[in-house]
């Protein structure tokens, strides 16, 4: 059944949220922990800069941001 399968919540956030979250996204992962699911913050305005750059540059972008890895790489981990 449609409604057995796994359910993951994406929070699409701006620039200066990204690292933290903010209000909003806090809600949406509330709500996926009451729901028993996962939820992930990113910004899709970073991962469409990010898309443009090499491997390098992505990292040299991310660390001022306070970020790890790219949300793409957060979103697949959580799936």
């Amino acid at each position: 059944m449609l409604t057995a399968k796994p359910v993951l919540y994406v929070a699409n956030v701006d620039e200066d949220s990204a690292a933290t979250g903010n209000d909003y996204s806090k809600r949406v992962i509330d709500y996926a922990a009451d729901e028993g699911a996962q939820a992930v913050v990113i910004s899709a305005q970073i991962e469409a800069e990010i898309s443009q750059l090499d491997a390098g540059e992505q990292a040299e972008f991310l660390e001022p941001l306070g970020l790890d890895e790219p949300g793409l790489s957060r979103l697949i981990h959580a799936g």
